[in-house]
């Protein structure tokens, strides 16, 4: 048997060739990104459809004018405007929609049982147009929520006569009771944030309303420069 040697440039542009093909032909593997879409509802008007609709990764409250009974929601709106919701990549390979419910009753949210909130919302996710009983975020990427600050989470905070400085937190309201697993709380400079890792109701308020005393997130640099707002 004879051994057949191939030139070295000869096997180069084989693979080149190859190379070219694979992309021109679309044999080159592609990354599907599945799309996201986000619905934001008032509770006491869920049957009515969403007031506010967006698609991406990321979904900001903007400034919408409330009619008719929904009006009465109008401050609380306000004050959520530019409050956003990002995940940095979607959470399935087929389409997601993500149903963002405020928990409102005329200028507040709802009560958590007994505990008083700045924050209450439920979200609902939908895979491929079905509901899902409950839904696990990945770790690599869980469901952000960011109130910047400004006059709007300080009238959110206000409705509870607290500030930054207390020990605010975000916690899952289930129905009897509250749990932080799966929930990071950051009070930044620039605006408080959760990490959530699930679906779920989730609450904002004072930590020791929910059982979670001084549990708040700092750093030093955010503690320093919260002493001087």
């Amino acid at each position: 048997m004879k051994t057949i040697f191939i030139p070295m440039d000869s096997m180069i542009r084989q693979v080149l060739s190859l190379v070219v093909l694979f992309l021109f032909t679309g044999f080159i593997p592609k990354v599907i990104s599945a799309e996201i879409t986000w619905k934001l509802y008032l509770k006491p008007y869920y049957s009515n459809g969403p007031v506010l609709t967006g698609d991406g990764n990321e979904f900001v409250i903007v400034d919408y004018q409330l009619s008719g009974g929904q009006s009465q929601y109008r401050d609380i709106l306000e004050d959520m405007e530019d409050v956003s919701f990002h995940l940095n990549q979607s959470p399935d390979t087929r389409p997601v929609e993500i149903r963002v419910i405020l928990n409102v009753r005329g200028d507040f949210f709802e009560d958590a049982g007994s505990a008083s909130t700045f924050f209450n919302v439920t979200f609902l996710v939908l895979v491929n147009g079905r509901e899902q009983d409950s839904f696990n975020f990945s770790k690599s990427s869980p469901l952000i929520i960011s109130i910047p600050v400004g006059r709007g989470l300080d009238n959110l905070l206000n409705r509870l006569n607290c500030t930054r400085r207390d020990n605010i937190m975000f916690v899952a309201f289930l129905g009897s009771g509250f749990e932080k697993d799966g929930i990071e709380t950051f009070n930044q400079t620039s605006a408080l944030r959760a990490e959530i890792d699930h679906t779920a109701t989730i609450v904002g308020g004072i930590g020791d309303n929910f059982g979670y005393p001084n549990t708040s997130q700092y750093n030093t640099w955010s503690k320093i420069k919260l002493l001087f707002k």
